[in-house]
């Protein structure tokens, strides 16, 4: 994409703001808290703009599934969170988890 002048609506702001508050999150959670259980596909394109105008950044997670996670770059940061005193840090809890350990698998075994 080559379009980065992106309008930032409400619904943007608030998902910058849940990055912040949760620092990183897949796209079903985004889907699922942010969008109200928009499309998938809405939710993809949306987040695809929002990255080529480099509010967000996106890596793979290596974990079951190499799971896509999402967070705010320095840009977000500066012109949506740094900006607004108003906003407290408080972790919402997600129905998706991140992070989903097999039975068999130790917890010693993350510390690799």
């Amino acid at each position: 994409m080559s379009k980065t002048n992106v309008e930032i609506t409400p619904r943007d702001r608030k998902l910058f703001k849940y990055l912040f508050t949760n620092i990183i999150a897949t796209n079903e959670q985004i889907r699922v808290d942010v969008f109200n259980n928009s499309s998938k596909q809405v939710v993809h394109r949306r987040l695809d703009k929002l990255i080529s105008a480099k509010y967000l950044d996106a890596k793979y997670l290596r974990t079951k599934g190499n799971r896509l996670i999402y967070f705010l770059t320095n840009k977000a940061m500066t012109n949506y969170i740094g900006q607004r005193k108003d906003i407290t840090k408080v972790h919402k809890k997600s129905y998706c988890p991140l992070f989903i350990r097999a039975e068999s698998e130790p917890a010693d075994s993350r510390a690799m």
